[in-house]
């Protein structure tokens, strides 16, 4: 087992810090400053030490009732940037080369593991900068608090005397790291406001280092200062260390790794690639004995085995439930929260918001059941949510996209083609909901959303030869068309779409769109550096005022952070060149290939079903 990481690790970081927002402090006697450091230092170390307990344990699926040491089961993971990758725990190394850092990742992929493990690592390997850890989604409850005035206050809770001054002090001599984690839980229509902060705060602060951690989204590709890493997928070998390490029991364990040897990872590698999916494989595997290949039904066995799985750490013994409802009404009690939690972007409640949402549950689905067990049999007998401080959370915010889906395609199922729509504008970039009701009802996903959806998408880009026109058919499918050049140890370009259009990127999701392109495209990865190179010889636009700068940093080896260029019809000969460019005549060679597939799946369901009822 790992050495734990202890308060005496910050020590020598506390003592720097106290002594240097004390030395500046004006008018004060030589032992009044002395006395403010020695409380500076005091509650420095009730502050770690409150950040220490948090960060360094944590619950998980199968153990929500008891934390468990990060350290003890914790599985470094990969990062990559284009050309550049890390293994985790070597990146606290290379944070002075980036300073500002985005680490992205879907559900479950270990991104708030990835964050505690560096902060930990950061708090004992070096002793210049204090690490401050910060769950941005607390800040939903402090809308009209700023970014730094949040930190303030949770510093000052523990520190008599700590203005913002000092706060800011600090910043400004490189006395402090952000982990910021969760950038995807803050609410949506907060979400630009505090975006907005961490640009002031890196452009104004060279000294200060930032990480912070997300589902993915394309609006990255606008954040200048900071570079984006992402999280990559489990190996194997990476599943086997899990499932050795996790506490659970030894003879479902065994079990598990024998599937292993015989082909488990190969079969079921989009599972098993994810570390939640992969324990809730194992909690699947000793109710269930297999392993489903659908999503949904994954979801549907993980749950029902937690909802009827005995305490493997107390020799069998089954909670007793504080219900006495059927699995079928629980579920669909449950899929009515989910749904009204998952329509307000909620993920975490206090006492009194959980309640509300389960009596509106109970009042919509008309099952009885007291709201109080109810609750308990969440948090206890489901672990479907745990307390985190003084709130409630979902223990994954799979469940509660699970459970929208299955609202509606079982509950709401006549109204999707118009609640699919709203769903759309809001969704994340890489939310699940639509993907596992598209395998749920594919029927009437497909009939009432999907191939509208396409029909109108393929009607919009008619005619127009992408391969000839690629802005023209951007800006008919998508919107107009911007290029991002954004540096930074290596080069990538962005092609930057109107957010009106999300039914195209919700669509794709769906049916793995963008993969397929992508993955016809494998021989042109390199197209955008090729271009760049041309730029920099003069061989390509070297007439062209809006590189000019672009050409000058690449002289300098490195391209200017995210220089903006909106494109016009004359820019096709050029963009034609480029990976984007490429991408879009792909996909419009593509797009009409998928609505002709799924106008064949409805057309036969519909003579299916024409000869059923005949």
């Amino acid at each position: 087992m790992p050495e734990p990481i202890t308060l005496a690790s910050a020590a020598p970081i506390v003592a720097k810090l106290a002594a240097e927002l004390a030395a500046p402090t004006k008018g004060l006697a030589l032992s009044a400053k002395q006395k403010l450091e020695i409380r500076f230092r005091k509650g420095f170390e009730k502050y770690i030490e409150k950040q220490l307990g948090r960060a360094s344990t944590v619950k998980t699926i199968i153990s929500s009732s008891t934390p468990i040491a990060l350290l003890d089961f914790y599985v470094n993971l990969f990062l990559a940037n284009g050309k550049s990758a890390f293994r985790d725990e070597d990146f606290v190394k290379e944070i002075a080369t980036y300073k500002h850092v985005i680490f992205t990742a879907t559900a479950g992929a270990g991104k708030s593991m990835l964050m505690r493990y560096l902060y930990l690592r950061f708090l004992d390997s070096q002793h210049q900068r204090l690490p401050v850890f910060v769950d941005l989604r607390d800040l939903n409850h402090n809308p009209d608090k700023s970014l730094l005035s949040f930190i303030h206050e949770r510093i000052a809770d523990h520190i008599e005397g700590f203005s913002e001054q000092h706060l800011k002090y600090a910043i400004e001599r490189g006395s402090l790291v952000l982990f910021l984690d969760g950038f995807d839980e803050v609410n949506h229509d907060a979400r630009k406001i505090r975006e907005r902060e961490l640009h002031e705060l890196a452009a104004k602060h060279e000294e200060l280092w930032t990480f912070v951690s997300s589902r993915p989204a394309e609006t990255f590709a606008n954040w200048e200062k900071f570079h984006v890493f992402n999280v990559q997928p489990f190996t194997k070998k990476q599943v086997e260390l899990l499932i050795e390490k996790i506490p659970y029991d030894e003879e479902i364990k065994q079990i598990f790794k024998k599937k292993l040897d015989q082909g488990l990872y190969e079969t079921h590698e989009e599972f098993l690639t994810n570390p939640l999916l992969t324990i809730m494989m194992l909690v699947t595997l000793e109710q269930f004995a297999e392993v489903p290949a659908k999503i949904h039904l994954f979801y549907e066995y993980a749950f029902e085995a937690l909802f009827g799985r005995h305490d493997v750490t107390k020799g069998g013994f089954q909670r007793k439930k504080h219900t006495a409802l059927a699995l079928d009404d629980f579920k669909r009690l449950f899929s009515y929260f989910c749904m009204i939690t998952y329509i307000k972007k909620s993920i975490s409640f206090s006492g009194d918001a959980l309640l509300n949402h389960i009596q509106q549950s109970i009042s919509s689905s008309q099952i009885v059941v007291n709201k109080i067990d109810f609750k308990n049999d969440l948090t206890e007998s489901t672990c479907m949510l745990v307390m985190d401080g003084l709130d409630y959370t979902f223990s994954h915010r799979s469940f509660q996209e699970y459970f929208s889906a299955y609202f509606l395609a079982r509950v709401k199922v006549d109204e999707i083609a118009r609640v699919v729509p709203k769903l759309v504008q809001i969704e994340e970039s890489f939310d699940n909901v639509l993907k596992m009701l598209s395998e749920m009802n594919s029927e009437k996903f497909e009939e009432a959303w999907s191939l509208p959806t396409l029909e109108r998408m393929c009607k919009s880009v008619e005619g127009i030869d992408a391969n000839q026109n690629p802005i023209k058919f951007h800006r008919a499918l998508i919107g107009e068309p911007s290029l991002y050049f954004v540096g930074g140890g290596h080069i990538t370009l962005h092609s930057v779409s109107n957010p009106r259009d999300n039914d195209r990127f919700a669509v794709y999701h769906v049916y793995d769109f963008f993969d397929q392109v992508h993955s016809s495209l494998k021989k042109e990865r390199a197209a955008n550096e090729k271009f760049l190179e041309k730029v920099k010889l003069g061989t390509a636009l070297a007439n062209d005022s809006r590189f000019d700068q672009i050409r000058l940093s690449l002289h300098d080896g490195k391209v200017a952070r995210s220089t903006k260029i909106a494109l016009t019809d004359a820019d096709d000969v050029w963009v034609r060149e480029l990976y984007i460019g490429k991408f879009l005549a792909t996909e419009a060679k593509l797009l009409p290939q998928l609505k002709e597939q799924v106008a064949a799946r409805v057309t036969a369901r519909r003579k299916g079903l024409a000869a059923i009822f005949s």
